[in-house]
């Protein structure tokens, strides 16, 4: 039996959130599809800056090695770490 194996998220999944938040926005209908894939984009470089500053953490839940959930959050704000990186934060 496969089992559901939860972890934090690395900066090496900024991709799989990006495709994530991508994802949970199109199932709402909150952003057009011409518009989806500059969300995903936006979002990767993001989280690729956010994550080693400090101010977005993740976890992600697998199972038989494939991303099958996730979730993260936000610490917006200035951080001691790095930069202002959530003035660049995507808006959907």
């Amino acid at each position: 039996m496969s089992r559901y194996v939860l972890r934090p998220a690395t900066v090496d999944d900024a991709a799989a959130l990006a495709y994530q938040r991508r994802a949970m926005f199109e199932a709402m209908g909150m952003i057009a599809p011409a518009e989806a894939p500059v969300l995903e984009d936006a979002s990767r470089c993001y989280l690729e800056r956010a994550m080693p500053a400090g101010v977005f953490s993740a976890w992600l839940v697998e199972r038989n090695g494939e991303v099958v959930a996730g979730g993260g959050e936000c610490r917006c704000g200035r951080s001691s770490r790095g930069p202002d990186t959530c003035a660049a934060s995507p808006r959907a």
